[in-house]
């Protein structure tokens, strides 16, 4: 008899898996899963499962087999572990999407891992479509912004703002920083606060990396710049007014106590 391609893993060795799982929606359960390589464990309620891909719980969902993170098992109230893989090592940390599906692959058989594949692979195509279109869309808009910024930004950075401008429209992730920033400052120029200015930044999706080069942008070009500087990085708690420079937040400073 042919084997079923499908079976492997918890597959071959579990009818369903997650059958086990979905009853035990809304009560309490612990989770041990691996995060970049550090072992981490959550007591809390299970919301939803979905299968193959993740748990959710009351603080965060967490991937069955994803990047850089994967569950090891989950127990129940009484102790009884409803979910367990042993293809998840104490030091899991891959982040490749080749190497993810191979473990999919040995946990729930080779047909879940080459739909992932497919799902994958169709993704990062519509993707770089979308970039694409983004990318040359963003190269029109150089007339436009050096015009915006001839009323908003300081007449002796003029010159630097037609380089920054042209640099920084041939991408549409560029192009968006740029955005943003004539946004903000068209606000400040308008009278308002530095705080209301950047609150209409809050809704164009902005990266927290984004949001730092944004800040640096405006407090370089714009004539309130330098107040704008000092309420950006008082935001992130840096109260020196003799501070030099723009807090950068998509840098994570961690402390050991």
């Amino acid at each position: 008899m042919k084997k079923n391609k499908n079976q492997g893993g918890l597959e071959g060795k579990i009818s369903n898996p997650f059958k086990k799982l979905r009853n035990h929606i809304g009560k309490k359960v612990r989770v041990d899963y691996i995060e970049y390589g550090s072992l981490c464990s959550e007591e809390s309620t299970l919301r939803n499962v979905e299968d193959y891909v993740n748990i959710e719980i009351e603080s965060c969902g967490i991937p069955f087999v994803g990047y850089g993170s994967a569950i090891q098992r989950i127990i129940g109230k009484r102790g009884n572990v409803l979910y367990e893989n042993p293809n998840i090592s104490n030091d899991y940390d891959v982040r490749s999407s080749e190497k993810i599906e191979d473990i999919v692959s040995l946990t729930f058989g080779q047909n879940i891992a080459d739909k992932k594949r497919k799902e994958r692979i169709k993704f990062e195509k519509d993707f770089e479509k979308r970039m694409k279109k983004s990318d040359e869309h963003a190269k029109t808009k150089v007339n436009n912004y050096l015009q915006q910024g001839k009323s908003l930004v300081k007449r002796d950075v003029l010159y630097e703002w037609e380089l920054y401008v042209k640099k920084n429209t041939q991408d549409g992730y560029s192009a968006a920083v740029v955005d943003a920033s004539l946004k903000v400052m068209e606000a400040l120029s308008d009278g308002k606060t530095p705080k209301k200015a950047l609150d209409l930044s809050y809704e164009l999706g902005l990266t927290v990396a984004m949001a730092g080069f944004m800040a640096s942008t405006i407090s370089h070009f714009h004539p309130r710049g330098e107040e704008f500087r000092k309420y950006w990085n008082k935001k992130f708690g840096l109260k020196d007014a003799k501070s030099k420079g723009v807090v950068n937040p998509a840098i994570l400073i961690v402390r050991l106590k």
